[in-house]
């Protein structure tokens, strides 16, 4: 999890050196991220989504300027649909954080149920389609729905 956050970080410095470069100019290197999280749309800031693949594992994910993460690992490189849940063993699960501002613990929620839809992948680039319920089980039970999420042309980073 630390390799994928250092690599989306690696990301946004690359991103920044872009500093002249228009929205449309930078998703078109870096790609787009953007869902509905509890009826409130979220969009991933410039620059800050990223794919990590190890094998046949891969990660995609974003985060805000709120401090809110969406990130999706499967285990699959094609075309296809993959579910998102907490079954045991599962390969494949969808994650929502909040991260605090005042350093007490981050918020985490896990897929409950879910799917993703990879619709495009080769070696530099993946897009497709998401929504999965997230729960949280620390001091009760909390759940978000993430919906009408899409990660478009995001940069593959292999990691090895």
């Amino acid at each position: 999890m630390k390799k994928i956050i250092l690599h989306a970080f690696v990301i946004v410095a690359i991103a920044i050196s872009f500093g002249s470069c228009t929205k449309e100019t930078i998703q078109e290197i870096t790609g787009s991220m953007k869902a509905t999280i509890d009826g409130t749309a979220w969009e991933a800031t410039l620059a800050s989504q990223a794919a990590t693949k190890y094998g046949d594992y891969i990660a995609v994910g974003g985060y805000n300027i709120a401090g809110q993460k969406i990130l999706i690992a499967i285990y699959g490189l094609t075309v296809g649909t993959y579910d998102l849940s907490i079954l045991e063993g599962s390969t494949k699960v969808g994650s929502f954080f909040i991260e605090s501002k005042d350093g007490a613990e981050s918020e985490r929620f896990i897929s409950s149920a879910g799917q993703v839809e990879i619709t495009s992948i080769d070696e530099k680039r993946i897009s497709g389609t998401f929504h999965f319920t997230a729960v949280k089980t620390a001091k009760g039970i909390t759940t978000k729905e993430i919906t009408a999420g899409e990660f478009k042309n995001v940069l593959i980073i292999s990691a090895k």
